[in-house]
């Protein structure tokens, strides 16, 4: 785990420079809940120097995105042309999985930036990033710490040390705390303590496809015998809890993996395809593809950022 010891700032702030939590009118009932449901999985973490003609996107990533601005100054666009921002030294651009976003290089000199990606996923499952209205941008205002928490889990994920997992999880939950209380939040569907218990029931689900992506035979029939319920309510059960399909949830978590694997190591792309139940290489290209907005060639190529 990261430790307290090891940030470089300190926050001067009264606690009324946060949001109050019960007045802040955006934070449901049970967002703290799910943030204890949420684990972090790290994908990357890398400080980037960029041209002046630097651009990424319009794009869509299978993780969410945390990209700090350390010098320069940069426009762009999260989910629609119309939410613009602009973002200067020190400001956070967070984006959530599977958002389309796009930004490029406004200040006519070299960007330096760090950029992490990473996966929040409540109860295994759902986006938090998402779920819980995270603003796509942080200013940096007073004593903001978001600068120097990206630079020391970059300086994390270079070293690797033992537990560089844990402590560039625990950095990343640090930071979306800080989000939350800063700017508080907009919930897209606030859970209640009825779908919460619906969530825990559903983990064993959830779980057996997560070890079996690489499992091309993996099937509805068999996730449901997890459950103890038929195919037709396992399909209700996820149109509830995730808002897609059980064929459709693999798909998307097999191309998660992918991702990853695409980011974090050099594989070739029929053993990656192997990896996440693609017996057939053309239909992962054509999944990839669908899902992402981009070939598993073009996705490697650009996982610097």
């Amino acid at each position: 785990m990261a430790r307290r010891g090891d940030q470089s700032y300190s926050d001067p702030r009264p606690a009324s420079a946060y949001v109050p939590y019960a007045a802040s009118g955006a934070w449901g009932p049970s967002v703290d809940e799910w943030l204890e449901a949420t684990a972090i999985e790290p994908v990357s973490a890398v400080t980037h120097s960029c041209g002046t003609k630097y651009s990424i996107g319009p794009r869509v990533c299978a993780d969410v995105m945390w990209l700090c601005l350390l010098s320069g100054r940069t426009k762009g666009w999260v989910d629609e042309e119309e939410s613009a921002f602009t973002l200067a030294p020190g400001d956070l651009l967070l984006v959530p999985a599977r958002f389309e976003h796009h930004m490029r290089n406004t200040s006519g000199r070299p960007l330096e930036l760090v950029s992490i990606h990473f996966h929040a996923r409540a109860f295994g499952v759902v986006d938090a990033v998402a779920l819980c209205g995270f603003p796509p941008v942080t200013p940096a205002g007073h004593a903001a710490p978001f600068m120097e928490i990206s630079k020391r889990l970059a300086r994390e994920y270079a070293l690797q040390p033992p537990g560089w997992r844990r402590a560039l999880g625990a950095g990343v939950m640090a930071g979306l705390v800080e989000i939350l209380r800063r700017r508080g939040a907009s919930p897209r569907a606030t859970p209640d303590a009825s779908s919460g218990k619906e969530f825990r029931r559903m983990l064993p689900a959830f779980e057996h496809i997560d070890r079996n992506l690489g499992n091309p035979e993996l099937n509805v029939g068999e996730i449901a015998r997890r459950v103890h319920m038929s195919e037709v309510n396992l399909r209700k059960k996820f149109a509830r809890l995730v808002g897609t399909s059980p064929v459709r949830f693999v798909r998307a978590r097999r191309i998660e993996r992918a991702c990853s694997l695409l980011r974090q190591t050099d594989r070739e792309l029929k053993e990656i395809s192997d990896a996440c139940g693609f017996s057939d290489p053309a239909f992962f290209y054509k999944v990839f593809k669908a899902e992402t907005g981009t070939t598993p060639t073009r996705y490697r190529e650009g996982r610097e950022v």
